[in-house]
């Protein structure tokens, strides 16, 4: 009984020390987002946003959609940071560590791309994979030449950051935008460290018609609520990649968010970053000039089925980003996320709109009573 005791109390002191630890996080990106924004806000209305949560940034994106939704109806920053994590609790680790995912979808890997290696301290490690034995440059270089193209990502990556595309095209190899060679390649495998090894997904014909230089993926945001055991998909975005957030689809590095119907799949308006604080809002790839809004996702249904199976088999983590990328025969995970990103869907409406998702976090005691209220109000209209 005294060991259960105690390991109640050390359980109950690394739960409080990872509250610690996501707020000094959260204060430590608010102030560094504050130091970065290209536009900002005067001191005392920066200082409102900031005690309701919000960056700078984010009330100004919130601000520049045509409908002017109740501030109250959004998740905040600070909640998106601090508090919702912690319904993944311990179990977050699972999400972030790519490695770890790897192995906990090994009964539905199906949907994962192929990982073909790993990279630590330079040196390449064969995975045990029927298709591939990646063990070398050489190696490498004939996975390239047969497939066209793979990927180098680091285990623990964010926002697209150290990712690194390898296509062969016209007999030339291409490192991310830069015509190179393999000698090339192996100079910068030897800086990588915890860096996994995977086959490229391609993507459904509709989204490389929209923008084929990228792999663009869609956002859904599931959650598994255990009183009910039932998992929902309450929001999704597609993101489409751009010439300027090349070779990746992250949106803070100016890619499109495109808004999706979450019955139809039908493709909305697209937004994305603009000077002045602005966003752009369109209908048309700025790059390729595809029309995007109207676009319907041929396979939603079955992704949508796919998720919230996913979402129910992940149900110790019930707080989950999935970037996925549709594709003709199906879909591909790409990441899961443990704290996934709100901007870019809640540029098109606020998360608290949606009664599973307002209902879900009202129970966990997410939200703040100003919110409740909005949310009784926007319900009565």
């Amino acid at each position: 009984m005294k060991a259960r005791n105690l390991r109640n109390i050390v359980y109950m002191i690394d739960r409080k020390a990872k509250g610690l630890s996501l707020f000094l996080l959260f204060m430590g990106g608010l102030v560094y987002k504050e130091s970065k924004a290209s536009v900002k806000l005067g001191f005392f209305k920066r200082l409102r946003s900031n005690l309701k949560g919000f960056t700078s940034e984010s009330i100004i994106l919130y601000k520049n959609n045509p409908v002017k939704y109740d501030l109250g109806l959004y998740l905040s920053d600070y909640q998106r940071y601090n508090k919702a994590p912690r319904l993944n609790e311990r179990h977050g680790i699972i999400l972030a560590d790519k490695n770890l995912f790897t192995d906990f979808m090994h009964k539905h890997r199906q949907f994962l791309p192929h990982v073909f290696a790993l990279v630590k301290k330079g040196k390449i490690v064969a995975e045990d994979t029927n298709l591939y034995t990646i063990d070398s440059i050489k190696a490498i270089e004939k996975v390239i030449k047969e497939t066209t193209a793979i990927v180098f990502k680091p285990i623990a990556g964010y926002a697209g950051h150290g990712i690194l595309v390898c296509k062969w095209l016209d007999d030339e190899l291409w490192l991310n935008n830069t015509k190179s060679s393999f000698a090339d390649l192996d100079q910068e495998i030897k800086k990588f460290d915890n860096y996994i090894v995977s086959e490229y997904v391609f993507q459904a014909d509709y989204a490389s018609i929209i923008f084929s230089r990228t792999a663009n993926t869609i956002r859904a945001f599931t959650i598994y609520d255990d009183e009910t055991q039932t998992a929902s998909v309450v929001a999704a975005i597609h993101r489409f990649g751009t010439n300027k957030s090349y070779p990746v689809d992250n949106f803070t590095r100016g890619s499109l968010s495109t808004a999706i119907d979450l019955e139809s799949g039908v493709l909305g308006m697209s937004a994305s970053h603009s000077t002045g604080g602005k966003v752009l809002w369109t209908e048309t790839h700025p790059d390729s000039k595809a029309v995007i809004n109207g676009v319907k996702i041929p396979n939603w249904n079955f992704i949508k089925v796919q998720l919230i199976m996913l979402a129910k088999y992940s149900h110790y983590t019930p707080v989950i980003g999935w970037d996925i990328i549709s594709t003709n025969d199906g879909m591909k995970i790409i990441e899961a996320n443990d704290s996934p990103g709100v901007d870019l869907i809640q540029i098109h409406k606020p998360l608290l709109i949606n009664p599973t998702l307002a209902d879900f976090y009202t129970k966990k005691r997410i939200l703040k009573k100003r919110q409740i209220k909005a949310i009784a109000t926007w319900r009565k209209k």
